[in-house]
């Protein structure tokens, strides 16, 4: 956060590493059957709401949903990432 180039403050790398940690836990639960290539995204609004998606393939190819679809989706229905049963896509 802020303009001026500097670094990254230790709150924001220290969230930068759980966003991270969250998108790896999304890949682990997403549903990638034919293209074998699970994938997971974390997305942190301004006002602090973190929503998570993972990828949801389908045999039909077109209705797969991506995870930026999953996380969009979630942050638009105001579904945030809890603990309980994952993020946006379910859990």
């Amino acid at each position: 956060g802020g303009g001026g180039g500097g670094g990254a403050t230790g709150r924001e790398r220290e969230n930068a590493a759980a966003e991270a940690l969250l998108a790896t836990r999304e890949a682990c639960f997403a549903y990638a059957p034919y293209s074998h290539s699970p994938a997971g995204l974390a997305l942190t609004t301004s006002s602090g709401g973190v929503y998570a998606g993972r990828s949801v393939e389908s045999a039909a190819y077109n209705p797969s949903m991506s995870p930026l679809h999953v996380a969009l989706v979630a942050a638009t229905c105001g579904e945030r990432y809890s603990e309980d049963g994952g993020g946006g896509g379910g859990g």
